[in-house]
């Protein structure tokens, strides 16, 4: 996908806006799918879930919260026992499929879902240029504390600032992203977009502590602003809606 790169060039839109606008009501929040090597992931996939879900209603939107998105799929999914193949650990098209089909009957006809929204935290390669992290359109300063403190060291031993050599090329430095997409509940993809959260590791690798990510709540919500539509939002067309 290319929203990393020239947001201003990318279109999230794969239908028309005002088809959007003009059908739907409510939208099916599935809960926030997290990265597999995240450690200790269910406080920030109960973070985006809140905001994704706040963000929504605050634009009118009716919302079918993740509670009873997750129940409905683990219900039919005990129903047909499970669609992985104990045996080869692969995904049994036979009976996801149906279970599918069936979790967005229900999600029609009993909660009156209009689509189904995906939403996922995601790594990303965000390009470093002087020391700042630039992605799916946000920013973040990423220059080692060490480096800070030989600069200024270094600063007072010169007696004056800026004396360090400028920070060689362009590199890039792990990063996450929420992505959404949202689906009628025909399959048909609507809207596929992110919004960038923060970066995961400084250049050359070390890691953010886990402690640290996430907790930054103005981050947070640029992410799930831009991830629905910085510029015209998708929580935007629900208000300019007529009744």
């Amino acid at each position: 996908m290319a929203a990393g790169c020239g947001r201003n060039r990318y279109d999230p839109w794969l239908v028309p806006e005002e088809q959007f606008a003009a059908t739907v009501r409510t939208i099916a929040l599935v809960s926030t799918e997290m990265p597999q090597d995240l450690e200790d992931p269910d406080p920030a996939q109960a973070t985006f879930d809140s905001l994704l879900a706040a963000e929504l209603r605050a634009a009118g939107f009716i919302v079918v919260t993740p509670a009873v998105t997750r129940e409905i799929w683990g219900r039919l999914v005990d129903s047909v026992g499970g669609y992985y193949d104990p045996f080869t650990g692969r995904k049994d098209t036979t009976k996801y499929h149906p279970v599918r089909r069936a979790w967005r009957r229900i999600l029609r006809e009993t909660h009156g879902a209009d689509v189904a929204l995906f939403p996922g935290i995601i790594v990303v390669d965000a390009r470093v240029v002087d020391w700042k992290a630039t992605w799916d359109g946000t920013s973040q300063t990423v220059e080692p504390w060490g480096k800070v403190v030989l600069r200024v060291l270094g600063a007072v031993a010169n007696g004056l600032a800026g004396t360090e050599p400028p920070d060689p090329g362009e590199r890039t430095t792990p990063a996450f992203s929420l992505e959404v997409q949202i689906e009628h509940l025909d399959g048909e993809v609507m809207y596929v977009n992110r919004g960038g959260i923060e970066v995961w590791a400084r250049p050359g690798g070390q890691r953010v502590p886990r402690s640290a990510l996430f907790q930054d709540m103005e981050r947070n919500v640029k992410a799930v602003r831009t991830a629905l539509g910085s510029s015209r939002p998708v929580s935007a067309l629900r208000i300019a809606r007529p009744d």
